[in-house]
């Protein structure tokens, strides 16, 4: 069904594409391409893919179906040849798989890891300190998660919760029946290498808990809040 004529106006220039129901239908159910990673590739959030799919009523694939497998993961020298001038989730972009998948194949091969400040802190947080960090933030949701969630209450989404918890993370905000995370970056998300530390994370998310992540920024959250007011 052709998209009603308007529809593409607020789409950047690099994202037209998804006004074609056709480019569309190929990149995700013949090439089997995950909604964030064509997001990436397009320069949009995830959920601006999940919303185009649905506009052209194309079937949401369901996150724990089989796996495909990836012979990149199991070439040493490639592995080694690629995470010596690329991150862990640009590798994964790169094939179609999660950071932590590239992870996992890097340590089966012993080859060394590298892991910045923040994600050392990450990986060695215990679940007490997180349950900790998920009370404090229960109770003091910031501004832009304020303003987030209501425009998403106000959009229909009745059944999210703030905080909810999967292992060692929490999401702003999370749709139980669509297993749909809404997360509110505010301008800190756009420090260098912050990006990556996302992907990651949403990664993990996906492939372990089954959880789309939908990502907004001060901007997108401001216009959401104005018209759903």
């Amino acid at each position: 069904m052709p998209p009603k004529r308007g529809m593409g106006h607020k789409l950047p220039l690099s994202a037209m594409s998804l006004l074609d129901e056709e480019w569309l239908r190929q990149q995700y159910c013949e090439a089997l391409k995950p909604a964030p990673l064509i997001a990436v590739e397009l320069g949009v959030d995830g959920a601006t893919v999940f919303r185009w799919l649905r506009r052209h009523r194309i079937p949401c694939r369901q996150w724990h179906r089989p796996r495909r497998k990836h012979p990149e993961l199991s070439d040493e020298n490639w592995l080694r040849e690629q995470y010596a001038t690329k991150s862990s989730t640009e590798i994964g972009l790169s094939i179609g798989v999660s950071g932590p998948q590239v992870c996992v194949a890097l340590k089966r091969f012993g080859i060394q890891m590298t892991f910045s400040k923040h994600q050392s802190r990450i990986h060695k947080t215990s679940p007490r300190a997180a349950a900790q960090r998920r009370e404090k933030l229960g109770r003091h949701p910031s501004k832009l998660q304020r303003m987030l969630g209501l425009a998403l209450y106000r959009a229909g989404f009745s059944d999210i919760r703030h905080e909810e918890p999967f292992g060692a993370y929490s999401v702003d905000w999370y749709s139980p029946s669509l297993s749909l995370a809404f997360e509110a970056d505010g301008s800190w998300h756009g420090m260098p290498g912050h990006a990556e530390r996302d992907a990651a994370r949403d990664g993990i998310l996906v492939e372990q808990h089954g959880v789309a992540v939908a990502r907004f920024n001060t901007i997108d959250i401001r216009r959401l809040y104005q018209k759903e007011a």
